[in-house]
């Protein structure tokens, strides 16, 4: 994998990186992509469904006693060992177009998946993308409040200076140390946030924390900030057309509104032809394989014959042709026994127990259902981007503001700083000042950041790739 081999060569991850990467490990991203999937079974499953069936069948019996053979229905006094075979097909020529419109509603869930799936992916790199840019924002405060301790510190050297010429008391001296161990107690907090930071994208893309872990670090001074945003017509317009889930709500609709007319095919007959080829073999069928010349006899009494008194014995003696039987054998049985079944059948519903007009209130219900969710999803995307616009626009003017106030505090504090260094005013005075640069100086970083992080919302919303 691209993205793992990189971060095991210098552990450090772009933002293109990080997305790849959650793409293709996310679970959510996965468990779409298995939701797809068993959506292009039921169409497969679907689309086979208008075609006949064709099964086989193999049976083998064996009779004992008075028995009567399967296939020549004569009496029989032995045991008889049958078997038979059977190939059979069926198709539905009419069920009230339900097939049809089950592969309609099968290609429509289809499409609607895919269209999650899509919306899952676009989730998981918003979450990507402000995670990544949350570490870069804590990175800048970071390295603000070391700047600061830095600062202080110098400023220490300069301050012992001139308590060791009298210019200033001991306890300005003081009162500076008072002020490095705050600043150096901002560092512990802003390296703890950076730290939560790094772990909350590790978490994102399934990554071991104790696994060494870096980002790459865009210019985002160069980016310019925007004079103006979008209207919020507009705004709301690109994010109905751009969102998949959109589309997919409606998808969905039609897919509801299918499954009612599914339901009330139920309501109509149902017309299906079936044909059946059978032969079979028993143990006692016989057939004629010749005949053979038998003399039979048979004595009769004679009587009334001139000359001679009384009756007598006389035996009679005929040839006659007795046929010579033995089983038929198995193959030729197969053969003389083949027959074919064909057969239309007519299904009329007449009564079922109230179960196709339940199915039918359902489906309504369940298209309902549907309607409501794209309309709920619709109201909650609108209020959303009300929301992330109002964000923005709060975010731009606070940066602008910033900027101003920032702007009177360096002035504020070089001038503090020089009047501080010459003794006019005390260590007090002075802090005042660098605690309201300093602040102004977080302030103008947190606004920067936060109004990254509103934009990147609203390019979510326009579809635009979440890129620094």
């Amino acid at each position: 994998m691209l993205p793992f081999a990189r971060a095991q060569q210098d552990d450090i991850w772009s933002l293109q990186e990080c997305i790849d990467y959650a793409l293709e490990h996310n679970l959510n991203v996965k468990n779409a992509q298995l939701g797809l999937q068993t959506s292009a079974i039921n169409l497969k499953e679907a689309r086979e469904s208008r075609y006949p069936n064709l099964n086989g069948g193999v049976g083998l019996g064996l009779n004992q006693g008075r028995s009567i053979d399967p296939f020549s229905n004569d009496f029989t006094d032995v045991s008889v060992i049958s078997s038979n075979f059977s190939l059979s097909a069926s198709v539905t020529l009419f069920n009230g177009l339900r097939t049809h419109n089950s592969i309609k509603q099968s290609e429509i869930d289809l499409r609607a998946n895919s269209l999650d799936l899509e919306q899952t992916k676009l989730d998981i790199q918003l979450q990507i993308a402000l995670a990544y840019l949350n570490i870069l924002f804590n990175e800048e405060l970071l390295a603000s409040a070391e700047a600061q301790v830095a600062a202080t510190k110098v400023q220490r050297e300069r301050t012992a200076k001139l308590v060791e010429a009298g210019t200033l008391a001991q306890n300005s001296l003081l009162e500076i140390e008072s002020q490095i161990a705050t600043e150096e107690l901002n560092v512990v907090n802003a390296r703890n946030r950076l730290e939560q930071s790094h772990l909350n994208l590790m978490q994102l893309l399934y990554l071991d924390p104790a696994q060494p872990f870096g980002i790459e670090k865009p210019d985002l001074e160069s980016i310019e900030i925007a004079g103006s945003l979008l209207r919020l017509e507009e705004l709301y317009s690109s994010a109905a057309a751009t969102q998949p889930f959109i589309k997919s709500n409606e998808l969905r609709i039609e897919s509801a509104q299918l499954g009612e007319q599914i339901a009330r095919s139920f309501y109509y007959p149902t017309l299906s032809f079936s044909a059946t080829a059978l032969t079979g073999y028993s143990s006692v069928t016989q057939q004629v394989v010749g005949a053979e010349e038998r003399v039979v006899s048979q004595s009769v009494m004679v009587s009334g014959v001139p000359g001679i008194e009384g009756s007598f014995p006389l035996t009679i003696s005929q040839t006659t042709l007795v046929p010579i039987t033995d089983k038929t054998p198995y193959f030729d049985q197969l053969n003389n026994n083949r027959r074919a079944v064909f057969n239309f059948s007519l299904n009329i519903p007449i009564y079922n127990r109230r179960q196709v007009r339940s199915g039918v209130e359902r489906a309504d219900i369940a298209r309902k259902q549907a309607e409501n969710t794209a309309l709920l999803q619709r109201q909650n995307l609108n209020q959303n981007i009300q929301q992330a616009y109002l964000d923005a626009q709060s975010a731009l003017a606070t940066y602008r503001q910033t900027q101003k106030l920032i702007e009177a505090n360096e002035l504020t504090f070089r001038n503090a700083e020089r009047q501080f260094n010459l003794g006019v005013i005390n260590s007090v005075d002075y802090l005042i000042a660098k605690t309201n640069l300093d602040r102004a100086r977080y302030d103008l970083i947190r606004a920067r950041y936060d109004y990254f992080f509103r934009t990147k919302v609203l390019d979510f919303y326009q579809g635009k790739p979440l890129r620094f």
